[in-house]
């Protein structure tokens, strides 16, 4: 298999992974949108700090760019959209590429930081939220579709 028809492949093992334990815990997905979040403002930088309680699930957002992940507090099993498992216990800091998707289960309170650049220093959530991340792959693909389309014009960076 080719390295994009792997990764397609993993992408709709997740799609397909996310929606089965959200079929089967049907107040996951709301349970997930009542979650206490922290926003964290320094000049350039945003920090959006999630609190999740034992035993939540987490489908997290697609990210439209590399961003540094923070693990404050706690201890989670972690599936990424590539296949790869893990569990992540506090402390514990990484980088995500773009693209990537997250399901993670707390197996104890934890509290997860991203990081990301903000150098128009917005500090509306729903505007960071739309800024930084997608619903979807098909979403993400074609963004970077466009992106690639504007370096091969010569607009892009």
């Amino acid at each position: 298999m080719s390295g994009v028809a792997q990764v397609l492949d993993d992408r709709e093992k997740m799609v397909v992974f996310a929606a089965a334990l959200l079929d089967k815990c049907p107040n996951a997905a709301q349970r997930a949108k009542e979650l206490p979040v922290d926003h964290c403002f320094s000049p350039g930088i945003y920090g959006r700090v999630l609190h999740i309680p034992a035993g939540n699930i987490i489908v997290g957002r697609i990210h439209k760019e590399p961003c540094l992940n923070i693990l404050l507090t706690g201890d989670i099993l972690i599936r990424m959209d590539d296949g790869s498992k893990a569990r992540m216990s506090a402390p514990f800091v990484f980088k995500s590429e773009a693209g990537r998707q997250k399901i993670g289960v707390a197996l104890t309170d934890t509290v997860w930081m991203t990081v990301h650049p903000n150098p128009a220093d917005e500090t509306d959530p729903d505007k960071l939220v739309a800024l930084y991340t997608v619903d979807t792959f098909e979403q993400f693909d074609a963004l970077q579709a466009e992106k690639q389309k504007a370096l091969a014009q010569g607009d892009g960076q």
